[in-house]
């Protein structure tokens, strides 16, 4: 049989920061914060007051800020005496300059922003485009709030949560435009591709099936099996799992299954490759929000079915088809899945275990993948 071999993929960011100075203890270089300027109005008549506010990019009031009305210094609140446009910028040492804000004194004409999406009811996982125009005219170099949880310089945004959500644009020279909401639903939920977890219907957008393995040293280690023995018969058994995830709500249902193997064996015997009389049931756990809330031996399954369509090492491939149903008696976990499932991952078992137990720490792209070789 062939063999497996264990391999780490790792990413890492290094963050390098510079500094000079005249002596060791006030740096030069640093990173500047972004600075955001809002006014109490943005039309006055002549002789109005406006108050201006200063805030970061996470929405919090900055205090200290020196404001700038055509780039003269002014006070926090200002009386605009003149007709005109006014450019209004907030500055303050440690952040960068804010983008200006216009404010119109004395009904002089200023053109609008206008914002909008090409959709404004998606769902998770949607691509979001906006268009920012003048009186028509496409606009460049502006910026979007997502009310509540920052700011962005493009024209794309892929909500990764159910709510509903609102955004303004807003350039120097210009009034901002006015606010539209986008209301963020759910993923569709596929009719052959769902389960069910105490009365609560998920769609499915991760499979994924994994075998227990003994502890690796090192990432060149070679991964084995981890061998189970049945108290009763005595036999020898390798442990799969088989993961079904919404990821976006970190739920799923994990169905934990043995393989019998000979006594002599060292490699794996995947579940497909087995006859089927010695692929048995160990139990099912079900996971909401990354939380066990269900566990279930096997007794308690009701209907389990699994139709490995097309072999997984099969031209090395990373993937295999599959149709895969499984219910309990109580009904409190019901799933149907035809489709892919990732493959193989490794989840390794501690030395001396002897109780089979979930391993699978929910997290998808945590897991170690194990490669044909």
């Amino acid at each position: 049989m062939k063999k497996l071999l264990f391999y780490f993929s790792l990413a890492l960011l290094t963050i390098s920061v510079v500094g000079c100075s005249k002596d060791d203890n006030t740096p030069s270089d640093f990173v500047l914060k972004d600075l955001f300027v809002e006014a109490s109005d943005i039309a006055v008549d002549e002789g109005g007051l406006v108050t201006f506010k200063a805030y970061d990019g996470d929405r919090k009031e900055v205090s200290g800020v020196d404001f700038y009305v055509d780039n003269v210094k002014a006070t926090q609140e200002y009386k605009f005496e003149k007709r005109g446009v006014y450019n209004i910028i907030a500055k303050k040492a440690g952040y960068k300059n804010s983008a200006a804000l216009a404010i119109l004194v004395g009904g002089t004409i200023a053109e609008k922003l206008t914002l909008e999406a090409d959709s404004y009811d998606v769902r998770i996982g949607d691509k979001v485009m906006f268009t920012v125009t003048a009186d028509g005219r496409a606009v460049s170099n502006y910026y979007i709030e997502n009310k509540g949880y920052g700011l962005f310089s493009g024209n794309s945004w892929n909500p990764s949560e159910v709510g509903t959500y609102t955004f303004y644009a807003f350039k120097e020279g210009f009034f901002n435009s006015e606010v539209i909401t986008i209301m963020v639903s759910p993923k569709e939920i596929k009719e052959n591709q769902y389960f069910v977890l105490k009365d609560k219907k998920y769609g499915i957008d991760a499979t994924q099936l994994s075998v227990q393995i003994h502890k690796l040293k090192d990432e060149n280690d070679e991964a084995r099996p981890y061998m189970y023995t049945d108290e009763k018969t005595g036999k020898k058994y390798q442990v799969y799992e088989l993961l079904v995830m919404n990821t976006d709500d970190r739920s799923g249902i994990i169905y934990l299954m043995g393989v019998y193997v000979s006594a002599n064996e060292t490699g794996f015997v995947f579940p497909e490759q087995a006859e089927k009389a010695n692929v048995f049931p160990i139990s099912v756990i079900g996971m909401v929000q990354g939380k066990e809330e269900l566990k279930a031996d096997a007794n308690a399954i009701d209907k389990m079915s699994i139709e490995w369509v097309g072999v997984y090492d099969s031209n090395k491939e990373e993937q295999g088809p599959i149709n895969y149903y499984l219910s309990l008696k109580d009904k409190s976990a019901d799933l149907k899945y035809e489709g892919t499932y990732e493959g193989i991952y490794g989840s390794e078992v501690k030395e001396k275990t002897t109780k089979v137990g979930r391993v699978f720490n929910s997290k998808i792209k945590d897991s170690s993948k194990l490669r044909l070789k």
